[in-house]
């Protein structure tokens, strides 16, 4: 551990282990994890499927996503299955600056493959009116985010079409979120 590199050099020992420590969604993981998500499904009117699904991205931190998911008018995004709600609750709790800090780190929209042009635009709309930014800082994220893409993944605008077009409904259902 990087820690442990740290201490020796400061010829200081560990005072405690933090292995075992649980930390962020990890803190509090419920013995039964059906029963947690059925139990906060209901308190939160959510469905079991959408409760689950935020469990498996949040951990037990789920519970305060869905709570914030409740609190207001709420819809999934253009060929996805994130919200606006869940989106805004990233913004608001997960120090996001930028559009690149949404798409590739504080969700597995790009990661999966998920991203379309669409879907891009759509959190990028959330992101500008919850950092209330004016038309030319939303363009230039937009800009910005595809030059990011382009140069790092080789991936540019023309590759963002809707993933599930042109796919039976059976194969797009069967795409997992990770």
């Amino acid at each position: 551990m990087t820690a442990d590199i740290v201490l020796e050099r400061l010829s200081r020992q560990r005072i405690v282990g933090t292995e075992n420590m649980p930390i962020g969604g990890g803190r509090d993981f419920p013995i039964a994890p059906a029963k947690w998500c059925a139990e906060r499904a209901a308190a939160h009117g959510q469905s079991l499927h959408r409760m689950r699904c935020l469990y498996e991205r949040y951990g037990t931190a789920a519970d305060a996503v869905a709570a914030y998911m409740a609190a207001g008018q709420d819809e999934l995004l253009p060929g996805s299955d994130y919200s606006a709600r869940e989106i805004q609750y990233l913004i608001a709790n997960e120090y996001v600056e930028q559009l690149e800090d949404l798409l590739l780190r504080r969700t597995t929209i790009a990661i999966t493959g998920a991203l379309s042009a669409d879907l891009l635009d759509a959190v990028l709309d959330i992101l500008a009116l919850e950092k209330n930014w004016n038309a030319a800082r939303k363009a230039f994220e937009r800009t910005d985010f595809l030059a990011l893409l382009q140069h790092r993944h080789g991936v540019d605008l023309d590759q963002l079409s809707p993933k599930d077009q042109g796919r039976s409904a059976e194969c797009a259902s069967t795409r997992k979120s990770a």
